[in-house]
């Protein structure tokens, strides 16, 4: 819904793949830890299952870390507060 009305999502992912489930327009600002989730979880990588292949380990989300999420929280915010910005000196 958000991207219906152009707001942008971080997504976080490791037990799907953000290329099949992901943020329509805001890939940009996914965490991606499905690759490490799949190795760790089977010991494969992206390549070497379905297209559809889901994580079910529990751990999975605990690959992504505070400091990537706020990572991508202030790179997003840089880039709104410029957009902002020039919208007004224009």
């Amino acid at each position: 819904m958000a991207t219906c009305v152009g707001t942008p999502v971080i997504g976080l992912y490791a037990t799907s793949n953000p290329l099949r489930t992901g943020p329509y327009l805001s890939q940009r600002w996914v965490v991606n830890k499905y690759s490490e989730a799949l190795r760790a979880d089977g010991g494969k990588n992206v390549d070497e299952v379905g297209w559809g292949q889901r994580v079910r380990s529990p751990e999975a989300m605990d690959l992504i870390t505070v400091a990537e999420v706020v990572s991508k929280l202030d790179e997003l915010m840089r880039g709104q507060y410029r957009r902002h910005n020039k919208s007004l000196e224009g």
